[in-house]
């Protein structure tokens, strides 16, 4: 340990819950309930304790459960035995256990308390927030991530002090930039939201305190010097000018910033970044595990923000990463921020397509007709679409350089060859009936797929040699929710020369070798959902939230914005295509069975709106398309997504391939 850091670091989780059949339940609590609450949160502390070794914890469950927190201390109450079990388990020097409990008012916040003289309770988070008095550090706010992430756009309060920034469910980055940009002054810390009993699986809270103590650990959480870990405890400190992370720098004129990162880990990282403001500042690779850096920011001056925000992103070989607490310094007066959204837009239609020919080939049946096993392995899809498709997103489609097809169907991948003969290159097991196959690339003379199955990575070679590149471990962003829809992203896309991933936070270009050419970070996408690349200056990452980017490796390593564009419609893929790029919706607007899929066309080299484009893609959902050449493309039918499958039976569940030619 570096011995400078006036620290000791802890670890812990800070927001977990007992059994969803307990915590879901909205009615009192019976007398069993009671009791099998007090039996699970023992078996929760019995787990951290013991199993997972932690230091602190604090047992944040729903505000609902059984009416906890309007009944409060009380006999009978679920909160009498969630805030004895805590008394019960804290001991300083040994373990350290904080009160705390999930707001939710169709969003989704944590409040974490030093005693529990005081429990603040409203209809919704505004009124909720104006009971917690700002001149006392007794009450700490925080923000939640899923499966209703927090609203930024609610009054900047001093108590607001935490954002969870991971989770055993993943990382929301660009969710959490977005916070800080609203001028909210939130530490990243992970919470587990586990629901298992058995938390701290895939996230953690290091926290540099003093020492173990109640109140040590509360000054660490109040003064947010804490780092968010994807289950890495890695001693990752950074600050600047000397305060440390999770510090507000005020009325110093900082004629210099001074920034050290101390990191001490077994494995040495990937990459390490430097966040400033939203944007990638500082890109460096360690030679070891163990290291430390210093540098100036010499270019504070020209921000023009009234405050500038920094933070320290790790990267490790296996995709796992690691984020300090932003360090603010405040430049000048500051003001509230609030969301805008862009008006709407009429635009001209553009050339007309026909349908030409029907492939007939039979894709889809009952391929992903359970719901419940298309997200992550904790999420159930709503009832109310049981027996449809709840994601975003189709299944991919590949034009290959010699013009063959490739494509998933129910059993397995499959290729077509120009002259109509079809291999199948990959069958699926019975447990791989269930992959999501979101991308399929054509990269150093193989044939890659790439998706997802229960929210978590699939990448392999279905032709050529194997991946044996830094691709393997790298994580790409994961399914999330979106407008209540679940989006499985698109995160694999080539050039036929680079490999460009769509991660949490950056797309990375990458050789075959594994080397990283550069990272586009600039203005990233809250909700990216697709990716695509015509060349290293041409990168295109296409938002849920009607936002499509293009990025310009060419001249630096650190991705600039070649333009930047609103698009018409919530789209949820695109293609490249000769010197435009076509972005479409293919489901999330409901479009009825007989209308067609607008593609909204755009300039690949200005970003300039060309118009839309009407296909004859009637009786088709779920389509992914693929140009063929410069008058044709392909889309596939996948009729087990959610739209298609409202009108399964008049469709006869066959799934097609189609080809559609210039008018």
């Amino acid at each position: 340990m570096n011995n400078s850091i006036p620290y000791k670091i802890f670890w812990g989780i800070l927001h977990c819950h007992v059994r969803s059949d307990l915590c879901h339940k909205l009615e009192p609590f019976t007398e069993g309930d009671l009791t099998r609450l007090g039996e699970q949160i023992d078996q929760l502390y019995d787990f951290v304790i013991n199993d997972r070794k932690l230091d602190f914890m604090v047992y944040a469950d729903h505000h609902t459960m059984g009416n906890m927190i309007r009944l409060g201390y009380r006999e009978q109450s679920p909160w009498k035995i969630v805030a004895d079990k805590a008394d019960s388990y804290n001991r300083n020097g040994k373990f350290i256990a904080f009160k705390g409990y999930e707001f939710q008012d169709g969003m989704e916040y944590n409040v974490y308390l030093r005693d529990d003289k005081y429990l603040p309770i409203a209809d919704n988070w505004s009124d909720l927030i104006k009971g917690v008095d700002e001149n006392k550090k007794n009450i700490i706010l925080a923000a939640h991530n899923r499966p209703c992430p927090t609203d930024w756009r609610f009054k900047n309060h001093p108590n607001f002090r935490m954002i969870e920034i991971l989770n055993d469910g993943g990382i929301f980055e660009g969710w959490a930039n977005d916070g800080l940009a609203e001028g909210h002054r939130g530490g990243f810390y992970g919470g587990s939201d586990d629901h298992s009993c058995q938390p701290a699986k895939n996230a953690l809270t290091g926290i540099w305190a003093a020492e173990l103590t109640t109140d040590a650990v509360w000054d660490a959480l109040w003064n947010r010097r804490f780092i968010a870990s994807a289950n890495i405890r890695n001693n990752l400190f950074f600050q600047l000018n000397g305060h440390p992370l999770g510090s507000e720098i005020r009325n110093e004129r900082c004629k210099f910033r001074k920034l050290d990162i101390f990191h001490e880990y077994d494995t040495k990282p990937a990459l390490v970044i430097v966040i400033k403001n939203g944007a990638m500042f500082l890109k460096h690779i360690p030679e070891h595990g163990v290291f430390s850096f210093s540098f100036e920011d010499k270019d504070k001056a020209r921000s023009g923000n009234s405050t500038d925000y920094y933070y320290v992103k790790v990267i490790y070989p296996d995709g796992r990463m690691a984020f300090s607490s932003p360090i603010w310094v405040v430049n000048g007066q500051e003001r509230e921020r609030s969301c805008s959204h862009p008006p709407g837009k009429a635009y001209p239609a553009i050339t007309e397509w026909r349908s030409a020919k029907e492939l007939g080939e039979r894709i889809g049946y009952h391929r992903f007709t359970n719901a419940g096993n298309l997200g992550f392995a904790r999420i159930q899809a709503p009832k109310r679409i049981r027996d449809m498709v709840s994601h975003v997103g189709p299944d991919a489609l590949l034009v290959t350089k010699e013009r063959s097809i490739v494509y998933p169907a129910m059993d397995g991948i499959y290729e077509r060859t120009a002259d109509g003969k079809v291999e199948r290159l990959k069958a699926f097991t019975t447990v791989e009936y269930h992959w999501l196959i979101t991308s399929l690339i054509e990269f150093e003379n193989s044939i890659i797929a790439a998706g997802y199955h229960q929210g978590e990575k699939l990448i392999f070679s279905l032709k050529g040699k194997p991946l044996d590149s830094m691709a393997l471990d790298l994580f790409p962003i994961s399914p999330y929710y979106y407008q209540n829809r679940l989006v499985t992203p698109q995160y694999l896309a080539t050039d036929g020369v680079f490999m460009y991933w769509l991660l949490e936070r950056e797309c990375l270009v990458i050789t075959a070798s594994g080397k990283c050419l550069g990272t586009c970070q600039q203005d990233f996408p809250v909700f990216p959902c697709a990716l695509a690349a015509a060349s290293i200056n041409r990168i295109c990452v296409l938002a849920c939230d009607r936002k499509l980017i293009c990025y310009d490796l060419s001249a630096s390593q650190e991705g600039k914005v070649a333009w930047a564009v609103n698009i018409p419609e919530y789209c949820c893929s695109l293609v490249m295509h000769a010197d435009e790029v076509w972005t479409y919706n293919d489901k999330i607007s409901q479009l009825s069975i007989n209308e067609n899929i607008p593609f909204s066309v755009f300039s690949i080299d200005t970003g300039a709106f060309k118009g839309i484009a009407k296909p004859d893609l009637k009786n088709i959902r779920g389509s992914r398309i693929a140009f063929m050449n410069n008058n044709e493309f392909i889309a596939i039918h996948n009729p087990n997504l959610e739209a298609a499958a409202i009108y399964r039976d008049s469709l006869n569940e066959k799934g097609v391939l189609r080809i559609f030619t210039k008018c």
